[in-house]
């Protein structure tokens, strides 16, 4: 109420002097804080993976691996020891904790359906908590178009508060699903795109409080046909997210996901770095790299200290 009828800008500000106020600006990019992707080859290409304060938007196919890799990326996060907050609004909740524990634990998901091998399971996860190895990992669940992004972005603030800790690691599955809180019923995907990748932006960049820099992640379908079974898939680029081009514009770091030879991924994936503002490997596609995806791991993640 404070804020209400104030300017979104501050025209006034006396604006920072190049050299004068240089060392302290650059300090905060972020880039010295970098968060792994898990895919050895794409975090080589990245110089280490997605600096802190950057947006990450993966496209890929329907069924192409979106919400697998969304639950990967948390699980590589964890155990590089950030907190990571997961809100999905397409998978259950039950689902992604067995997908999420599965690649933390390196236990095929499927496995996780009996009770023993899924106790062991969380009982080892449980010792990596005890000794400090691993950070706090919280999920919820809404269904899909019920919930705006304002009110996504009030969840992951509110799940500080609850577990009284910093979730810099911030996942939404997926922001296709989430309303833009526009009363206009008949808004537009191109207008929804805009209003839900800005607002994620600005979640992960704070430039007037770098101590509130998050990473943040998300995933988008692809809007090409469907592809046969059988039938090669050429690499997305980010002309197949024709339905809002804002979604590349205001991502710092925009990847294709595109499974070899097809929808199953046999052969693994194509990793295609269609924007990095940060500069490292735009244009490089990589692979197809082998994927676990029977362990909810997109690639092995071995190169990482774990």
């Amino acid at each position: 109420c404070d804020r209400l009828g104030a300017p979104l800008a501050d025209t006034e500000m006396k604006a920072s002097e190049l050299g004068d106020d240089s060392f302290e600006i650059m300090e905060h990019v972020g880039t010295g804080t970098m968060m792994p992707l898990g895919v050895p080859e794409l975090d080589f290409a990245l110089h280490g993976g997605a600096p802190l304060g950057s947006f990450t938007t993966i496209l890929a196919d329907s069924g192409g691996g979106k919400s697998m890799d969304m639950a990967f990326q948390a699980a590589i996060g964890a155990l590089q020891g950030e907190n990571v907050a997961l809100l999905s609004v397409e998978l259950s909740k039950a689902l992604q904790h067995q997908r999420v524990l599965a690649a933390i634990m390196a236990v095929p998901i499927n496995d996780l359906v009996d009770p023993k091998i899924r106790k062991e399971a969380i009982e080892g996860l449980n010792r990596l908590k005890q000794l400090g190895k691993i950070g706090k990992i919280v999920i919820e669940h809404f269904a899909p178009n019920t919930i705006t992004i304002h009110e996504a972005i009030r969840w992951y603030s509110q799940q500080e508060k609850l577990h009284g800790c910093r979730f810099r690691l911030r996942i939404l599955d997926h922001a296709d699903l989430v309303l833009s809180g526009s009363k206009n019923h008949n808004e537009s995907k191109y207008g929804q795109g805009e209003v839900v990748w800005n607002a994620l932006a600005g979640m992960a960049l704070s430039e007037d409080n770098p101590e509130l820099q998050n990473w943040v992640f998300t995933a988008t379908q692809s809007t090409r046909p469907q592809w046969k079974p059988g039938t090669p898939i050429p690499p997305l680029t980010r002309t197949q997210c024709s339905d809002s081009a804002h979604k590349f514009r205001a991502s710092r770091l925009f990847i294709t996901l595109t499974p070899q030879p097809d929808i199953k991924a046999s052969e693994g994936y194509l990793w295609n770095i269609d924007k990095n503002t940060y500069g490292y490997g735009v244009g490089e596609i990589l692979g197809p790299i082998p994927h676990q995806r029977h362990m909810a791991r997109m690639a092995d993640p071995s190169h990482l200290t774990l």
